[in-house]
């Protein structure tokens, strides 16, 4: 997914809003180039890695209870 950003209308906004007309083409040109879509995270792509996230962490955290729960039951033998 690529967002757009209309530069020409924007430098033309920026302008009419009293921006001079070079510093209104160079921020135009910086926003233009930051809205790209290059780097741009959406929000099913978001949600997916929060979930793959959350896949690993259950794992993990299971494998540690397991593993607490086998010390502790180890503990118990040795001290009972």
């Amino acid at each position: 997914m690529s967002a757009m950003i209309d530069t020409l209308q924007a430098s033309e906004d920026l302008k009419a809003a009293g921006m001079p007309d070079a510093q209104a083409v160079a921020v135009t040109k910086v926003f233009g180039r930051a809205f790209d879509g290059n780097d741009l995270v959406t929000q099913p792509y978001l949600k997916n890695q929060l979930e793959n996230l959350e896949a690993r962490l259950t794992l993990k955290l299971s494998v540690i209870m397991g593993g607490l729960l086998a010390l502790f039951a180890a503990v118990d033998r040795f001290f009972a």
